[in-house]
């Protein structure tokens, strides 16, 4: 008909009631053309459901492509992540057992010297108190202890130690009272002068500080570790994997293998089931994004 309308107007033998004619069988034609007059519903452009069940394959592989690249990234990146955190775990381990060690060691020197310094206080209080002694009838561990005890005459020897006390206060010790009763100008003295030293105390006082700033060194590298540890024990980063893993294969099945699937139907059914397996492909596309959106807001919380 557009054929005809074309001739007639070249030939110029043409008027505007054959025009109009014309024109208005070629509307109702298109009509006919864009309706299904037996049920008034709109036809679905003719598209070759071969194409379509290809292109929208292709598509599909294309976006799990990338999605796979993506996901791949995020694996290697998260294995290098682990590492790290094992290696710096290790490291933290390793310099906290040093401190240990080291702790342990200027302990023992500060055991060994507040045992020096008990010894010390002991003899001095034995010292003190040896005319108080009779050697024949002596007091008893218990009432010698309770005598430094808030006894103002013994307040510097309060915090003397009962054990050592026990150590030093014996049938030697009451042998020297007995002489010292019995032959006080030729006896030996029981308190011994300048039995210490400056730099013992300095070596002493040294070794206190030292121990205060390794424990403090510790405790930072122990709370290093276990934040660590948390990390290391986070369960996060490997469901975020299993979500993108679990999206890219229910993609694939969608978007891929099911209009590869389709493509061995008949045309019939591949253009009866169109539209599903559109809306299939769309939802995994979907899904997708999701997963995508998701992954990159995730590295933004994670930055801040």
């Amino acid at each position: 008909m557009i054929q005809n309308i074309l001739e007639v107007a070249l030939n110029n033998n043409y008027n505007l009631s054959d025009i109009a004619n014309l024109i208005s069988n070629l509307t109702s034609n298109l009509s006919d053309i864009l309706l299904n007059t037996s049920n008034k519903t709109l036809i679905v452009s003719q598209v070759d459901p071969n194409w379509f069940y290809s292109a929208s394959a292709q598509s599909a592989a294309t976006i799990v492509g990338l999605m796979g690249a993506f996901t791949t990234t995020k694996l290697i990146n998260y294995k290098s992540f682990v590492n790290q955190l094992q290696k710096e775990i290790a490291e933290y381990k390793i310099k906290i057992d040093h401190l240990k060690k080291e702790i342990e060691t200027k302990n023992t020197y500060i055991r060994e010297y507040n045992y020096k310094m008990e010894i010390k206080l002991v003899n001095k209080f034995l010292g003190f108190i040896a005319f108080e002694i009779n050697p024949d009838k002596p007091y008893s561990l218990d009432e010698l202890y309770a005598m430094t005890q808030n006894n103002l005459d013994y307040l510097q020897f309060e915090n003397i130690d009962k054990t050592i006390l026990a150590e030093k206060y014996n049938e030697e010790y009451l042998s020297d009272v007995r002489n010292l009763h019995e032959f006080p100008d030729t006896a030996e003295p029981l308190v011994k002068k300048n039995e210490g030293n400056k730099y013992e105390l300095k070596k002493h006082q040294t070794n206190l500080e030292v121990v205060v700033e390794k424990k403090a060194e510790r405790s930072y590298y122990k709370s290093l570790l276990i934040n660590k540890q948390h990390m290391l024990a986070s369960k996060k980063e490997v469901m975020g994997l299993r979500d993108n893993l679990g999206s890219l294969f229910i993609f694939s099945l969608t978007g891929i293998f099911l209009p590869l699937f389709m493509m061995l139907c008949s045309n019939e059914t591949m253009t009866q089931y169109r539209n599903i397996t559109y809306i299939f492909i769309f939802g995994g596309w979907i899904l997708i994004i999701g997963q995508l959106y998701s992954s990159v807001i995730g590295l933004f919380k994670d930055n801040n």
